[in-house]
């Protein structure tokens, strides 16, 4: 099956035809064939951004995604949810679903401890605390130690999110997928593999390797070196820590290179590991450049696969 997350005209042009087309909830007012309803995680509200810890409030993303644990924010999400059951959708695609990715600079190390997130959990003000001491401390080891506490602190985010969305969903009989990052950069984001399987009937996995904003690998990757400089880290150890935190090791010409785009041998070395975490869930999503050089490869191999614009 082919998805199309995009104009579906550009794809027929390259003889690509399109079984499942994703659009915006908002930006439908009947049931129509083949189409599945998306979310991004709706607009945060002034209240709901994430706070760093220096208590700065910031919207992440495209400017316009706050904190996972904001009652808005889930009661928001799951009015769009029962306005597409009540058009006759049976399937539903979650966006955003996360938190800060390295393309947010700083705060992908420094949130969130917005009110929401001490109330939720214990432990965060402890961790709160650690942070600010670790960040600027230029301590590889502490460093990845804070990275994988917020890792924990932010699935716990994401899984009460998703258990409340998706209890919603089963009760509307309603499919339920979502677009996230790639593991094992998605941990980071507290888009954490076990919960995904378990909350979600398809995993859909951005594998994009030529473009500039938030889930363009390239631009995640070329972001995370630049942060971890600011953090004090020479180019070289910021080169090292990049495989622990992203999965991929890459020599410094390629990283030069990283505006021209990330190499599909690291591309279809993620999706591959993706496969094998997510099993008969895992979907890729892929940009149309690519899908059409390995299209012969793709297809037999993953079955569904969804098309981004290139």
């Amino acid at each position: 099956m082919i998805g199309v997350w995009l104009d579906p005209r550009r794809a027929e042009e390259l003889g690509v035809r399109a079984e499942r087309l994703y659009r915006p909830v908002s930006r439908l007012n009947k049931y129509m064939e083949g189409v599945v309803p998306f979310l991004w995680v709706p607009k945060a509200s002034p209240g709901e951004e994430v706070v760093d810890i220096y208590g700065r409030r910031r919207l992440f993303a495209f400017n316009n995604s706050g904190c996972l644990a904001s009652p808005g924010i889930l009661e928001r999400s799951l009015k769009a949810l029962r306005r597409a059951a009540d058009m006759g959708y049976d399937a539903f695609m979650l966006d955003a679903v996360r938190y800060p990715s390295p393309v947010d600079g700083l705060l992908f190390y420094t949130t969130c401890f917005c009110p929401h997130s001490f109330a939720s959990q214990p432990d965060a003000a402890d961790l709160y605390n650690r942070a600010k001491q670790t960040v600027l401390g230029r301590d590889v080891d502490a460093l990845l130690g804070i990275l994988e506490e917020l890792s924990r602190f932010r699935a716990v985010q994401v899984e009460a999110f998703l258990r409340r969305f998706s209890e919603e969903a089963e009760r509307l009989d309603v499919e339920l997928m979502a677009a996230v990052f790639p593991y094992p950069l998605s941990r980071y984001l507290g888009q954490h593999p076990r919960v995904l399987r378990e909350y979600l009937d398809e995993v859909h996995v951005m594998l994009y390797h030529r473009c500039g904003g938030a889930a363009c690998l390239n631009a995640e990757i070329s972001y995370l070196l630049s942060s971890l400089q600011v953090l004090g880290f020479t180019r070289l150890e910021a080169l090292e820590l990049l495989p622990r935190i992203t999965g991929l090791r890459l020599r410094e010409e390629e990283a030069h290179r990283l505006g021209q785009g990330l190499g599909r041998e690291h591309l279809l070395s993620l999706m591959e590991k993706n496969a094998e975490i997510y099993g008969g869930k895992f979907v890729p999503i892929v940009q149309l450049d690519m899908y059409v050089e390995e299209k012969e490869r793709l297809e037999p191999r993953y079955g569904s696969v969804d098309l981004f614009p290139a």
